[in-house]
């Protein structure tokens, strides 16, 4: 099925024989771990499109579905099979068009605290604040409003502090921002991570007194060595 996109909020649908409102939803996640909260990274937008307002139309089976824009084919999708009778979406696709790429801006230690655990055996702890530039190009050409979700791993000990903007609503371990864009806008977030860090440390046994050889006595047998190797020199 062939459907073009109108620049208007209302859409003619020919398989359909009706005008529809349409409306593009674009979303983006990006899930911090231990493993990955200190390096580049690059989180995919996906968008998806919703057709409502159908006059006279019947439930649609999922079928290929080609979105034109000026009649240039825009995206190959899927339509959502719907028992609804008056509207039908598209799959989640990848938008290439939207990009977000998240940078490590800076990284602080704290001081480091060591706490026995057992006879040679430590363990160190310290705290690392990490903050993060993210940047968000707009180039569909259009008003982009994007739902991007955080993800903080408490359980690992990585947490989420703070974020400007502040998240549109939290609920931990996600936090949500609902961001607008202008066409070909560029937009910064600023967002600061906790990561707990430990390690234990084994330190180095220290070798035992050969026997029959007090510390005294062989501080004395040090000293005549010494003795004999100046006088013969």
């Amino acid at each position: 099925m062939k459907l073009t996109i109108e620049p208007r909020k209302t859409t003619w649908v020919p398989f359909v024989d009706s005008a529809a409102q349409v409306k593009i939803e674009w979303r983006a996640r990006a899930e911090y771990q231990p493993h990955n909260v200190r390096q580049q990274l690059h989180h995919p937008v996906k968008s998806r499109y919703t057709f409502t307002g159908l006059e006279g139309a019947l439930a649609l089976p999922s079928a290929q579905l080609i979105l034109m824009e000026d009649g240039v084919p825009l995206t190959i999708t899927q339509s959502v099979a719907s028992a609804v009778k008056n509207q039908f979406q598209s799959e989640e696709v990848d938008d290439p068009f939207v990009s977000i790429t998240d940078r490590l801006a800076s990284l602080k230690k704290s001081d480091q605290k060591d706490r026995k655990l057992a006879k040679g055996l430590i363990e160190r702890t310290w705290v690392e604040t990490i903050e993060r530039n993210i940047q968000i190009e707009n180039r569909t050409g259009k008003a982009v409003k994007l739902s991007f979700t955080l993800v903080d791993h408490p359980a690992e000990s990585l947490e989420f502090v703070q974020a400007e903007p502040a998240p549109t609503r939290s609920s931990p371990p996600e936090y949500t921002f609902e961001l607008a864009m202008e066409a070909e806008a560029n937009l910064k977030l600023r967002v600061t991570l906790r990561h707990s860090r430990s390690e234990s440390i084994r330190l180095p046994v220290e070798a035992a007194p050969q026997p029959g050889y007090s510390a005294p006595a062989r501080q004395a047998a040090q000293a005549n060595l010494d003795a004999d190797f100046a006088n013969e020199s």
